[in-house]
């Protein structure tokens, strides 16, 4: 423990700690069409829907990582970290979004030149194979992650990258905020693909749940192929990262329908995906409330069941945990006055907010309007809570972590 005051150094962390930053491809790279690159789900909705992205922004040309990789790298390396998580685009890989439609020799060229020189400037390198830019030809012919028929498609996906990098690459993440992929891709239609809000195609009531046991059969099988395949020559370790807030009870731990909103607010978010990888299932509260009859689905609507098979594959299916965590929030139950779009938000039956009844903020507002508070300190509670609940006995890492500022000019 330290003081407020004390300052911490570098040499207070143990031999072999891993300080580290991370990006995503879409965000840092840029060249959306250079050397054969295929369009990505976000190229296409950054394009066709500017008014879904503040100020009309895209990826198109970002920050120029693809051209400017050496750059970058040798930015990491006066930052002082010795650790960099960066994803892998599925279509620059695989332009097509199979294997059977070619892979790019361009793609793979730059992420071999990418992770040879994180090594030769001792910065380990930490890759995640889906971080939310789906070939948008695979959105095209079925849907993409609507359809089982993702689950090959990505499994050779991760068997190219395996075979490809994994004899310098140790830690791999197979997908980054599955749950929110889901939620705002599909439930709110503010990402990519843009499914399941007011005026988007899809359906709330139903796709979010598709999507998140299809990408778990993804996670798990491309687990299952490292390990029969790789881990053997490569020792490498093949893990998932979740997002997960610290909740709290808007009226304190004494007002029972408040306490019980927290139980809900973590099945609906970390839970959904946890479940499944610890116990081969959904929440129960997910169980009852996603299957609860509604105005388009009067005899009630079906979860997606995981066969006995599927659940043989899922049940700790990773070397380690990835958590990603920001900010926490009190929790309570919705009220009439709740207006909650049907289907996924309103299943999850409970309201965040960063204020308690008093208007006093859960922690320091990053800025006027951000949804970020300040709460460095819930992030032990966060840590010992999924250890008890989810009963982890494996490495858990906190694959992101900060606060989010409104610009920085370098």
């Amino acid at each position: 423990m330290t003081s407020e005051n004390s300052e911490i150094k570098r040499h207070d962390f143990p031999d072999g700690f891993l300080w580290g930053v991370g990006t995503s491809a879409y965000q840092v790279e840029g060249a959306w069409r250079a050397d054969g690159k295929g369009f990505s789900i976000w190229d296409c909705f950054c394009l066709r829907h500017p008014d879904k992205i503040k100020g009309g922004a895209n990826g198109c040309r970002s920050v120029e990582n693809y051209s400017r990789m050496k750059e970058d790298v040798q930015m990491l390396k006066k930052m002082g970290v010795n650790s960099y998580r960066f994803s892998i685009s599925w279509p620059r890989i695989l332009p097509g979004g199979k294997v059977s439609m070619g892979k790019s020799m361009e793609g793979i060229n730059y992420y071999n030149k990418l992770i040879d020189e994180l090594l030769r400037n001792k910065i380990e390198p930490f890759v995640t194979l889906f971080h939310w830019d789906l070939p948008n030809a695979l959105e095209e012919e079925y849907l993409g992650f609507l359809s089982s028929k993702i689950v090959d498609d990505f499994v050779d996906y991760a068997d190219i990258c395996f075979w490809e990098f994994g004899d310098r690459v140790k830690n791999w993440v197979t997908l980054n905020e599955p749950q929110k992929f889901s939620e705002c891709g599909y439930a709110q239609g503010v990402w990519a693909p843009g499914r399941g809000g007011k005026t988007q195609d899809g359906d709330a009531q139903t796709e979010p749940y598709t999507v998140a046991y299809n990408l778990l059969n993804c996670h798990a099988a491309a687990y299952r192929k490292y390990n029969e395949d790789y881990k053997g020559i490569q020792k490498g370790r093949v893990g998932i990262t979740l997002n997960c807030q610290y909740l709290e009870p808007y009226r304190g731990y004494q007002n029972e329908d408040d306490v019980q909103a927290v139980k809900y607010g973590y099945d609906f978010t970390f839970g959904w995906f946890m479940e499944p990888l610890t116990k081969g299932t959904w929440p129960k509260s997910m169980q009852t409330f996603a299957q609860s009859p509604t105005e388009d689905y009067p005899d009630g609507r079906v979860l997606p069941k995981f066969s006995s098979d599927q659940v043989k594959k899922l049940i700790h299916s990773y070397d380690f945990l990835g958590i990603n965590y920001y900010t926490s929030g009190y929790v309570r139950k919705p009220t009439s006055s709740d207006l909650m779009p049907l289907g996924y938000t309103r299943d999850s039956h409970y309201v965040k907010t960063g204020q308690d009844p008093d208007g006093n903020n859960i922690g320091e507002q990053a800025f006027e309007g951000s949804w970020v508070y300040l709460c460095p300190e819930q992030l032990g509670k966060l840590l010992i809570y999924i250890k008890k609940t989810y009963e982890v006995t494996k490495d858990i890492m906190i694959t992101e972590n900060g606060t989010t500022i409104t610009c920085v000019f370098f």
